[in-house]
């Protein structure tokens, strides 16, 4: 449809303006790669989905499986990979430690299961025999995974996947009260369960000293990708330079460390990098997603979740995330009829 495609191209072209007028010019341009992986993922996997709409229903299943499969190798990897450090350390201590598997950072951990999670649940629903059973053992990996990570985001994507769920889910209200309840419990055994998140609750001072260090680290980050963002307030510095430009920053944010890859959240990122045109395609992009609410329902789950999660973290620079958020822009778009289409059926 036109919005999604003018969005889309906007988003291109603000990409583009903001590394071509960077003062880093050079490395921007070259970092603008996974921004514009994302829209040409979209544009692709479209166009597969709809280019013969007598074979939507067939690739919609044929993707749902072939996504369930993937999210099942990747949950599978990860609490593998984690299993050895909890009979080493124990549970509390491989909580605590966090689990990073399979990129590297336990953030991304978070949020592939929160990706993750929909998907399996719906499977749950949707399928039968073997790939009912599958979508069990995902749905179990990735909430496994979000309570590894030891990610207080996770926690909050957790808590909007249920909240969205609830909202779209066409259920007698009795059946949502019991689904809310029980979503109440799982987060009570999340939040109280792990040593990290439990801190973020807790007065005790052995409890603040496991999150103090992070806040600092958040507060910090906030504070140089606000002033960022003021000093260039239009196109930002441009993709990728927050760590070329942090250090000229650091006098004014209150402790934290010296330099940061990322800001850790997509709206103080997306500031600070692509200026007031990178925050305004995000809202668009929030009112699109919103507008599907009723014909996509499970991409609209997913993208609340990973959304309130990505206030805590940006990971669109990593081509995991963005080929899934590409892929949930696929199925959210709607199909615009062509003219002549229109002028036949008048």
């Amino acid at each position: 449809s036109r919005g999604w495609l003018a969005t889309t191209c906007a988003g291109v072209a603000v990409v583009l303006l903001s590394a071509a007028l960077s003062p880093f010019a050079g490395i921007s341009l070259r970092w603008s790669a996974p921004l514009l992986a994302a829209p040409a993922w979209f544009l692709v996997a479209f166009d597969w989905l709809h280019h013969n709409p007598a074979a939507h229903a067939n690739r919609s299943s044929l993707l749902a499986r072939a996504g369930l499969l993937a999210a099942l190798a990747v949950s599978v990897v990860s609490i593998g990979l984690w299993l050895p450090v909890v009979l080493q350390v124990g549970l509390r201590g491989a909580a605590v430690s966090r689990n990073a598997f399979p990129l590297g950072h336990s953030n991304y951990t978070a949020g592939l299961a929160l990706l993750i999670l929909p998907l399996a649940v719906s499977g749950i629903w949707r399928h039968r025999g073997i790939w009912r059973a599958l979508a069990v053992l995902t749905a179990l990996l990735a909430l496994a995974m979000i309570y590894s990570s030891s990610s207080r985001g996770g926690v909050l994507g957790l808590a909007a996947l249920a909240a969205a769920g609830l909202v779209l889910a066409t259920l007698p209200r009795k059946s949502k009260t019991l689904l809310a309840l029980a979503a109440l419990a799982v987060g009570r055994v999340f939040i109280l369960g792990n040593p990290r998140t439990r801190a973020a609750f807790s007065r005790s001072p052995a409890a603040q000293s496991l999150v103090a260090a992070s806040d600092v680290q958040r507060l910090a980050m906030f504070t140089v990708g606000y002033h960022m963002g003021v000093d260039r307030p239009l196109l930002g510095w441009g993709p990728g330079t927050t760590p070329l430009v942090y250090p000229k920053y650091r006098a004014v944010a209150p402790g934290g460390v010296e330099n940061v890859l990322q800001l850790h959240s997509a709206p103080v990122q997306l500031w600070a990098e692509l200026g007031l045109a990178g925050l305004a395609g995000l809202f668009v992009a929030v009112a699109l997603v919103f507008q599907a609410r009723h014909r996509a329902p499970l991409a609209v789950i997913t993208c609340a979740g990973y959304g309130a999660f990505a206030l805590t973290d940006w990971q669109i620079d990593i081509p995991i995330f963005a080929f899934a958020v590409a892929m949930l822009a696929a199925l959210l778009a709607p199909v615009c009829h062509p003219l002549d289409d229109k002028l036949t059926r008048a």
